[in-house]
C-alpha cells in the first residue's frame, strides 16, 4: 500500500518540478497532518502552515517542496489512511530509485542502520551525531523502538534533509536535522 501512494502522488509531480522525492514526502506529511485534524485549514500552503501546529524548520521544508503546487496537494485530501501515509513519510525510500536527477541520492541500506545499532548499544543517556544522515534512515529504522537522549543528524544536501526533517518531526523533539 505504501508503494502505491508513493506511487500516486509521485505520479503527479513526474515532469513538473526536479525534487519529486521531497514533494511526495511532504505531500504526504501535510496530508497526514490533515486526516489527524480537519481543523486545520487548507485554504492555501500559508494557512496550513500557520494552523498546523508545526516547527519553522517543517514549514521552510514544506513551502520549499510544495511552493506552487497546493491545488495538486489538496487534490489528494481524503483519498488516503492516515497510518499508511505515515508510513510513506518514515520508510519509503523508493523516491531513491526515480529517474530523476534527484534519484542520484543514497539511502543508507536498512541491513547497514542494523548492523550499526547492534554494534553501538544505543541507549537512553545516549546523544547521537550522524554525519552524512541522509533522508533519516539510521533514526527512522534503529531507535523507533528505543528512547535516546538526543539525535542531530548532518547532512549536506538539501534534498535529503527535507525528507530527515518531516522524519524527525514524526520521532519527536529530541531529534534534529541540520545542513
Amino acid at each position: 500500500m505504501v508503494k502505491r501512494v508513493s506511487f500516486e502522488l509521485e505520479k503527479a509531480y513526474r515532469g513538473k518540478i526536479l525534487n519529486v522525492g521531497g514533494a511526495v514526502i511532504s505531500t504526504a506529511y501535510v496530508l497526514s497532518k490533515i486526516e489527524k485534524n480537519p481543523d486545520i485549514s487548507t485554504d492555501s500552503l500559508e494557512a496550513f502552515t500557520s494552523t498546523a501546529d508545526i516547527s519553522s524548520d517543517v514549514s521552510e521544508v514544506l513551502n520549499r517542496n510544495l511552493n506552487g503546487l497546493w491545488d495538486t496537494v489538496t487534490s489528494f485530501a481524503g483519498q488516503f489512511n492516515e497510518n499508511v501515509l505515515e508510513d510513506v513519510i518514515l520508510y519509503d525510500d523508493s523516491f531513491f530509485e526515480m529517474n530523476t536527477p534527484a534519484s542520484f541520492d543514497m539511502s543508507t541500506p536498512v541491513s547497514l542502520v542494523n548492523l550499526a545499532n547492534s554494534i553501538l548499544e544505543i541507549n537512553e543517556q545516549d546523544n547521537i551525531l550522524d554525519i552524512c544522515s541522509g533522508g533519516g534512515t539510521f533514526p527512522v529504522c534503529a531507535l523507533r523502538d528505543k528512547k535516546i537522549n538526543k539525535y542531530t543528524g548532518i547532512e549536506i544536501n538539501f534534498n535529503l534533509n527535507d525528507v530527515a526533517v518531516l522524519r524527525g518531526s514524526f520521532l519527536g523533539d529530541n531529534y534534529s536535522f541540520v545542513l
